[in-house]
């Protein structure tokens, strides 16, 4: 009997393995010369592993019309569901509605999609990050501030959320603070020392650098130690390493932490939920939250992600 019994679980455990392995899940993301993003389809692919579920990747490399050909080699394909980092708010709806047409489930991770089609958003509220990132700045800039902001790559919710969140929290609050100018940099940290190297050829006088990410904040960090400037406060998005060290020795101001496991873990469970037909709410949020030098003891024990090379967002 209890050799039966054993049997019996045994068989059930194979069941249930064999039932999991057939789930195949799409996933594509920015790119993964994007730090952040490199990071969250790492924790997906780790947390679907764990529970025995097959994800096929496809790298777009920054590039919108490989993302969307990305989508419709899943469909072809016959994924069970689709879980995509949209590289563009707009761009990203044909891929909904031909998902929704094809009866295969679509989770939009990290980043947002315009449109009413029929789809799950799991990530964080990027205007909240820019909020969180304006009122700290708003404390700690000294008066008639001069600052400078650097943008994401244009297009991108991640972009507009964070810029419009800056503008509510610190510059319509703090109206004595003087935005000397504005520039992409792509969340490419490279490129943000490009834009800072020629920014202080033009402006003599900077007090804050405010970035919709950390590897931009880092690229003038090292334009600035490079022009020998000192004391700019910096603020950055994402909570890296890097971030978080420059937090601790008081070269950055703030970062805010982005959740990449919880967006990760949170993902998979809503693509394996529409799978099995239940209902989900359509925006599940995780928070972001701010890391500053009154907290920043913390956070320094998870060291969750470091940046590969100069050239990464």
């Amino acid at each position: 009997m209890k050799k039966l019994l054993v049997a019996v679980l045994v068989g059930l455990m194979m069941a249930s393995t064999a039932y999991a392995k057939k789930i195949t899940i799409g996933y594509t993301f920015h790119s993964a010369q994007d730090v952040f993003q490199n990071l969250l389809k790492n924790e997906f692919v780790k947390a679907a592993e764990e529970k025995g579920v097959k994800v096929r990747v496809i790298d777009p490399l920054m590039d919108i019309e490989k993302q969307a050909a990305a989508i419709e080699t899943f469909i072809t394909l016959g994924v069970d569901a689709i879980v995509c980092s949209p590289l563009d708010y707009e761009g990203a709806i044909p891929g909904v509605m031909a998902a929704n047409k094809a009866g295969i489930p679509y989770v939009a991770v990290n980043s947002e999609i315009g449109g009413d089609g029929n789809f799950v958003y799991v990530g964080s509220l990027n205007y909240d990050a820019g909020v969180i990132e304006g009122e700290y700045m708003g404390k700690v800039l000294p008066e008639n501030a001069k600052i400078l902001y650097l943008r994401g790559t244009e297009g991108m919710e991640h972009t507009i959320a964070r810029r419009k969140g800056i503008q509510d929290a610190l510059l319509d609050k703090r109206t004595d603070v003087e935005l000397l100018t504005e520039q992409t940099a792509k969340f490419d940290r490279a490129e943000g020392m490009r834009v800072m190297e020629d920014w202080i050829q033009k402006y003599p006088e900077i007090h804050g650098v405010i970035s919709a990410n950390d590897q931009m904040a880092l690229g003038a960090l090292e334009a600035l130690k490079g022009a020998g400037i000192e004391g700019v406060l910096i603020a950055g998005i994402d909570g890296t390493t890097e971030a978080k060290q420059n937090v601790k020795n008081g070269t950055f101001a703030i970062t805010v932490l982005q959740d990449a496991e919880g967006q990760a873990t949170t993902a998979l469970q809503a693509a394996l939920d529409l799978i099995e037909g239940k209902e989900i709410e359509k925006r599940i949020i995780v928070p972001f939250r701010p890391i500053t030098k009154e907290n920043i003891d913390q956070y320094m024990h998870c060291l969750l992600y470091t940046s590969p090379s100069p050239r990464d967002a």
